[in-house]
């Protein structure tokens, strides 16, 4: 182990991650600790080589007694190589109390709050040049990288999350992802640098504590030498196969998700969704929630696979996510909103600009391609008089039949004979309408072929469902189980809107 190989080593790595150009704004979160202060001196040395503007902000926890003696340490340093220093003020413990925290989280909190208000401000001091970027250093080495990718794993976390750390996020970076504790704590003792000392980390209070102070250290001696930086050389791998998915899903993702209320919400077709393969099927609707929320934390293996058993029932529903997140399937639509818009849901609108006319699977929802469906259903009781009378001007639920609508897309459904519930999807194998008095049954496909219907419209056009009893083919006819009459004791309405007919047909 040498000092200058190490500097070398930090360096050839911030190089060729391009983690600083020249030009850029460089902010250190500075705490005194001995990582942070090798990274000061890191910085320092790119300097020379690097022309790029330097600050520090350190941030005082209001937790422990030498936190005073932490800042003072900073400031001098900072003051003694000419860096810009700011400090900020926090109350972690009240904090944590306050919002249900940890001591932990609410302090990671806290720091990189502060990081971006200095940041930001930074930033408006500055006549920012084209190119010109504005990050945020951090001093996260090899045995956190090891340390986070084994904490994700015991929880059980996914792809995402096993990549770990990355040498850049957005406006964050990490020059001493490639080197280890020991590298570090061998360079400031080469150098003879000082630094303060956190007890606190000596401690096992934090589940990273623990990793840090016994797994590891019996990986290296007992299972690998060399354990973390082979994890770490995996999270790399992991990180390269990560983006590569990340762009794949965001391709597919195009032809089935659609953006409404600057991406507050967002809707996916599930016929489209569940033609991809089950572990892209997980991803996309990570990424949609992600888009909702601003992020996947606290959305885990288990919200998923209940989203997914929700898109394979028949009949609609929804499912409550964290961040206050609903997922809802509405016909082949799953609705993915914040929980404040769950009174006013979202519209049964799919819009299919974005996919190919020769994916009939995927077109948009209609009697078979038209641009858009709207559909309304309401549930009428036969024993509501006050009801009947106001919308009838009637008072004996038997004449309730001289009101059944002949409109072509407003159909009356007798409510009580559905067995599994209603949905609006797609042809499948096995479904049946019943076509008489006697309710003989004839499969979807002949009847498709008697009406002389287009092959290529068969799949795209849309039927009402209850399991695979077909209730309506709009444009068609409803099946004759299904009709009102004298008996009916609730009546189900669907209204079917649209901007084009062009290949629906009258009854």
């Amino acid at each position: 182990m040498n000092a200058d190989k190490i500097e070398e080593k930090v360096i050839a790595y911030c190089k060729s991650h391009q983690l600083i150009k020249s030009g850029d704004h460089i902010l250190l979160g500075l705490s005194g600790g001995g990582d942070s202060v090798c990274l000061f001196y890191m910085l320092l040395l790119l300097k020379k080589e690097i022309d790029f503007s330097l600050r520090a902000v350190h941030v005082h926890h209001g937790i422990r007694k030498e936190a005073d003696q932490d800042r003072v340490f900073v400031e001098n340093l900072c003051r003694e190589n000419g860096i810009s220093c700011e400090t900020y003020y926090e109350n972690v413990p009240a904090y944590a109390e306050e919002n249900g925290l940890s001591g932990e989280e609410a302090g990671r909190m806290l720091r990189y709050q502060d990081f971006r208000k200095s940041l930001k401000a930074w930033e408006q001091q500055e006549a920012r040049k084209e190119g010109c970027r504005f990050r945020i250093a951090t001093a996260h080495h090899l045995d956190d990288q090891a340390e986070t990718v084994l904490f994700q794993l015991f929880r059980g976390s996914g792809l995402t999350g096993l990549c770990g750390i990355r040498s850049c996020r957005k406006d964050l970076i990490r020059p001493l992802l490639c080197i280890s504790k020991k590298e570090i704590e061998y360079y400031l003792q080469e150098k003879e640098i000082e630094y303060c000392h956190d007890q606190t980390n000596d401690q096992d209070d934090y589940a990273r504590n623990k990793i840090r102070h016994h797994i590891l250290p019996f990986a290296e001696q007992e299972i690998c030498q060399g354990a973390a930086e082979h994890i770490g050389r995996t999270a790399e791998i992991l990180q390269e196969a990560d983006t590569y998915i990340q762009k794949q899903i965001q391709t597919v993702a195009k032809g089935i998700m659609q953006y409404h209320d600057q991406g507050n919400k967002v809707a996916l077709s599930i016929s489209g969704l569940q033609k991809e393969d089950v572990f892209l099927q997980k991803q996309i609707l990570l990424y949609a929630i992600a888009v909702v929320t601003g992020g996947r934390k606290d959305v885990g293996y288990g919200h998923i696979q209940s989203i997914l058993q929700l898109l394979d029932k028949t009949g609609n529903g929804k499912l409550s996510l964290p961040h206050r997140t609903i997922a809802r399937k509405e016909y082949d639509i799953l609705w993915i909103y914040p929980e404040s818009f769950s009174n006013d849901a979202p519209e049964s609108v799919w819009e299919n600009d974005q996919r190919s006319a020769s994916e009939n699977d995927q077109k948009s929802a209609s009697c078979s391609e038209s641009r858009e469906l709207n559909l309304e259903t309401e549930i009428l009781s036969l024993d509501d008089k006050e009801e009947l009378k106001r919308r009838f001007s009637i008072e004996d639920p038997r004449r309730i039949m001289e009101f059944i609508p002949e409109k072509t897309y407003t159909k009356w459904f007798d409510y009580d004979r559905i067995e599994t519930g209603f949905i609006m999807r797609h042809r499948m194998q096995g479904d049946y309408l019943t076509i008489n008095e006697g309710y003989a049954r004839k499969s979807l496909k002949e009847y498709m072929i008697e009406e002389k219907i287009p092959r290529e419209q068969r799949d795209s056009m849309w039927v009402l469902a209850d399991g695979s009893h077909i209730m309506w083919v709009p444009g068609y006819r409803i099946s004759t189980y299904y009709k009102v009459t004298k008996e009916t004791k609730r009546i189900l309405q669907v209204k079917i809107k649209q901007t084009e007919e062009r290949t629906c047909q009258n009854t």
